[in-house]
């Protein structure tokens, strides 16, 4: 890894900021960053999410091929006739549930089989397929359990779930996985950097 890449990697973990004509900084609050506790959802997936020494694992509910949606073709910027992978599994995070995840993959993308999906699909993409993802667009929202959350999730009918709605692009540009994923609220925290661009 090169020191530009190194300095990028902690800019968008939220340990450095950079400051057009003067340089890049560490914030003054990067220690409380670093230690966060583990209710921190991660843009790159459960995974990166829960970092070295913890174990993640994942029960696979269903797993099939079959063409898209038009909804699914909207987002993913297919076309009607294109195959997708359609992937529901619960995620844990040393053994206690932590999400359960929606996914929706074009199969042109990479192959996908059961042993890769008890693992991270991101790791895998980057590299075992050698391919690059450059980041997601996310909306967050709060919404009602359904009775498949109450099941996968072991929650009560009246707890509320974070809803991460998301579409996730290669460094090409193309649009990977269209994902819906819910978190129990104890799991449910955003944490948002807000800055003014006062230059």
């Amino acid at each position: 890894m090169t020191i530009h890449k190194a300095v990028q990697s902690l800019v968008i973990a939220g340990l450095l900021y950079s400051k057009r004509g003067a340089g890049t900084f560490v914030r003054q609050d990067a220690i409380l960053m670093l230690h966060q506790d583990n209710n921190r959802i991660d843009a790159l997936g459960t995974s990166t999410h829960a970092g070295s020494g913890h174990k993640v694992t994942s029960k696979i509910l269903l797993f099939q091929v079959r063409f898209a949606t038009s909804e699914e073709q909207k987002e993913l910027f297919i076309h009607e006739g294109d195959a997708v992978y359609e992937i529901k599994r619960v995620r844990y995070i040393d053994n206690q549930v932590y999400s359960f995840e929606h996914t929706i993959m074009p199969v042109a993308v990479a192959k996908l089989d059961l042993d890769i999906l008890q693992h991270s699909i991101y790791e895998y993409l980057q590299h075992e397929c050698s391919l690059t993802i450059s980041g997601a667009h996310r909306i967050v929202s709060a919404v009602k359990p359904t009775a498949e959350d109450i099941d996968a999730l072991q929650i009560e009918p009246t707890d509320p779930v974070l809803q991460f709605r998301q579409v996730a692009y290669l460094n090409t540009g193309q649009p990977f996985e269209f994902s819906i994923s819910h978190f129990p609220y104890q799991q449910g925290k955003v944490v948002a950097d807000v800055v003014l661009n006062n230059d």
